[in-house]
């Protein structure tokens, strides 16, 4: 994978490849001239519906077949931006007159007229109309790109990341505007799931279907490296209808197929001892759990959806573990990827009453750090000091008892390090979902979905945006600087906070949901370790991998599922994740590990120096989860392309979780490798302390210095060598200008006899080196 495989393009230049008649023209005017055509051609009469889109995207005689899921969007937060569906719309009025008169014939032709119009359009005045107003530049402006760069590999790159920052401040904002609009504001509550004594008249009236349509989410893009919707069956075997309720076989003669996936946890609270029960239209019988009645399912899904297609594992897979079931298990990324929107449902929680005020409040600080407050458009009231004033309800995604505590409340009422979550965001098997579609809709155990007012979703990605917002620091970034964004940037702090945001913040992070919004897929072994799963861990994250085809080839010649056998580490089959690394390249070597306890049943530290154990055992250095106690910062994503050494593909993983090794891009630091640096090499690696010794809790951090240097002197390297081994070079400019290149570190353990044996220690990114200049070495290498 060297390469991004969505489509970077800008909008713009795609439209104008697919009619020539808007090519005429400079600057604005043809940018706008572009524009009007791809809102007319994709012809939404309101904020841009999935379903159309989609539609139009199927059918490869019409220009919505060539957008990207990156292009399309795009398209459809500027259609939300221009028309002013989730701002002010004097704010969008004032872009669309900025952009009109900059593309008057008398302006257009003069270059350096192109951003005269900034002020007219009142950018200063929200972040979010600022960052649109900048993608939009960048999507249709031709100019534009001639002003950020002169080249075409990191214009494309830029355009891309101002993509994904722009998708999650729309969503962001769409959320907060949904809130806090004057002709919001007080309908807000009409939608939110449960609310006191409107409870049963919301079940009656389930806005569920209708929101469906209109939810976009946080995300520029998922799984891009799946392909996805480029797969020659890109349909689920079953459905359920949910009219007829009865499981139908998908027929290819059903044109513009729409379906709803349902993502939800059953396997731990399976009943074995109890009998599977028969359901009418069903055509296997379905086992029984402790969270809900089985029975009761095709009742439930018509309340909820009342029409169409709907996929629900008990219903469309057959629970007999036969080869269509097993075949439909290795299909999740195309069942998933391909549906109309996704649910999760969350049938521990009774309603959304605390995650919908823990929402609001962010909602709240969002708005305070990034728009104009006094004596604009929003009535946003103050922050509130959260030891004080602020009460808000716990949220649903935890368990807590009838007194609103949970097992891991602490004596301030902040959830200490034993908060519960509930089972859905415990689940490898719905981790692999959230990862596939992390625009799904959450909703409570009778169907309501979590909403901002009566016709906004809060998606599952946009409470990752709101909650990084404050958690990675994206307010310090934003364009407006109030008195109050001020006196808050000053004493931000976890004790500012209320508790309950506190509680969101940390089951994000200990379920692994911060980083949903940009994931690297190797990471997903890294926050699998975390997951519970009652059976294969290697079936449960496999098609989100992209690594099915030891699974399917054992099927197709056994008819049945590969046995469990020897799992490296006790998670996964070597064979799988050898196919992984194959798919994934060589982030997959990339987790970093916190401190030294990972290597203590191959390295004896107890005297303070790097000595070897009697009998060295394989700790899966190298591999993207751990059996010991040791944290992992989980692999990188690459930046925008790489270029991988090729000996690493040629790494084989043993079943003892060590990685033999035949052939490396060892630097040598001769002059047939090096070229002029222009900073420090950057060095994770451990840290000794002042003393010069190692421990097992010794960190591994971040350093600056020279590479070749550190390997010359860290921990008795004439004993126990060190080794930078190349994996790739990162590519965000171009390859005449790249970024960085990662490796490995690498260090013997002393005395192992004939067999070399090393761990990794760490990481590093130097610039004095090309991967493409680091020549292949033979070696005999086991890194345990």
């Amino acid at each position: 994978m060297a390469q991004h495989d969505w489509r970077r393009e800008p909008l713009g230049d795609l439209i104008g490849e697919h009619f020539d008649d808007v090519n005429a023209g400079v600057g604005y005017a043809k940018a706008l001239a572009k524009w009007n055509r791809i809102r007319k051609v994709l012809q939404p009469t309101g904020p841009a519906d999935r379903q159309a889109i989609e539609i139009l995207r199927r059918d490869e005689t019409n220009f919505g077949s060539l957008l990207s899921i990156s292009q399309y969007n795009s398209f459809r937060i500027l259609h939300e931006w221009w028309i002013g569906s989730s701002q002010e719309e004097a704010l969008s009025q004032a872009a669309q007159n900025a952009i009109k008169k900059a593309a008057d014939p008398r302006e257009a032709a003069d270059s350096q007229n192109l951003n005269d119009y900034r002020e007219d359009a009142r950018l200063s005045e929200s972040t979010y109309h600022k960052e649109m107003f900048l993608l939009f530049q960048l999507e249709f402006v031709f100019e534009t790109r001639i002003l950020q760069t002169k080249d075409d590999g990191t214009f494309l790159g830029f355009a891309q990341a101002q993509r994904e920052k722009c998708v999650q401040f729309a969503a962001l904002q769409r959320i907060s505007h949904s809130f806090f609009a004057p002709t919001h504001r007080e309908n807000a509550h009409v939608a939110a799931g449960s609310h006191g004594d409107d409870t049963e008249n919301m079940k009656a009236m389930n806005p569920l279907p209708h929101l469906l349509r209109q939810s976009i989410g946080a995300c520029v893009e998922s799984c891009s490296w799946l392909k996805i919707r480029e797969a020659a069956n890109r349909r689920p075997y079953y459905l359920w209808d949910v009219v007829r309720r009865r499981t139908v076989v998908v027929d290819e003669k059903m044109e513009d197929l729409q379906y709803i996936c349902v993502s939800h946890t059953w396997g731990r609270w399976r009943e074995w001892e109890k009998p599977m029960v028969a359901i009418a239209g069903v055509g296997w019988p379905v086992p029984q759990n402790t969270k809900f009645e089985v029975a009761t399912l095709p009742d439930q899904l018509y309340a909820a959806f009342q029409t169409g297609y709907v996929w629900c594992d008990l219903l469309c897979i057959p629970q007999d573990r036969s080869e269509r079931a097993l075949i439909e298990i290795s299909r999740q990324a195309i069942i998933f990827g391909n549906a109309m929107s996704v649910v999760a449902w969350l049938n521990d929680a009774g309603s959304w009453d605390g995650l919908r005020s823990v929402v609001e409040w962010l909602a709240l600080f969002y708005l305070h750090t990034s728009t104009a407050v006094k004596g604009a458009y929003y009535n946003i009231p103050e922050l509130s000091d959260p030891k004080n004033d602020l009460k808000l309800t716990p949220i649903e995604l935890c368990l807590w008892n009838s007194d609103n505590e949970s097992e891991g409340d602490d004596e301030d009422g902040i959830l200490s390090d034993d908060l519960l979550p509930v089972p859905w965001f415990t689940s490898l098997w719905t981790l692999q979902e959230a990862c596939l579609r992390p625009d799904m809709i959450l909703c409570n155990r009778d169907w309501m979905p979590l909403t901002a007012g009566p016709d906004t979703i809060v998606t599952l990605d946009g409470i990752v945006g709101l909650n990084n917002y404050i958690e990675r620091g994206t307010y310090k970034f934003s364009t407006i600087i109030t008195e109050v964004t001020k006196k808050t940037f000053e004493s931000l702090g976890r004790e500012t906070l209320p508790p309950e945001v506190e509680d969101l913040a940390k089951l994000m992070t200990r379920t692994c949901m911060s980083d949903l919004n940009w994931l690297s897929p190797s990471a997903i072994f890294t926050f699998g370790q975390m997951r519970q799963c009652s059976q294969s861990r290697a079936e449960a994250i496999m098609s989100v991998i992209g690594a099915t085809g030891w699974f399917e080839e054992y099927v197709k010649e056994h008819g049945t599922a590969p046995p469990e056998g020897d799992q490296v580490l006790g998670y996964y089959p070597a064979s799988f994740l050898n196919e992984a690394t194959s798919k994934l390249g060589p982030t997959f070597y990339t987790s970093i590990q916190t401190d030294l306890g990972y290597i203590d049943e191959a390295v004896n530290l107890e005297a303070g120096e790097w000595e070897s154990r009697e009998s060295p055992c394989a700790v899966g250095s190298l591999l993207p989860f751990t059996r010991s106690w040791t944290n992992l910062v989980p692999p990188q994503e690459y930046a925008f392309a790489a270029h991988n050494h090729p000996a690493v593909k040629s790494w084989e993983i043993q079943t003892d979780g060590s990685v033999r090794i035949t052939q490396a891009g060892i630097l040598t630091f001769g002059d047939e490798e090096l070229v002029e640096k222009d900073d420090e090499d950057m060095i994770l690696a451990p840290a000794p302390g002042a003393d010069g010794k190692l421990t097992y809790d010794t960190e591994i951090d971040e350093q600056y210095g020279d590479l070749e240097e550190w390997l010359q002197t860290f921990a008795s390297p004439n004993s126990a060598p060190n080794f930078a081994v190349c994996l790739y070079q990162q590519i965000y400019l171009s390859r005449d200008m790249p970024g960085p290149q990662v490796g490995l570190l690498l260090k013997q353990i002393p005395n192992t006899g004939a067999q070399t044996m090393l761990v990794k220690v760490g990481q590093y990114f130097t610039r004095a080196s090309r991967a493409w200049d680091v020549s292949t070495k033979s070696v005999d290498w086991l890194v345990l």
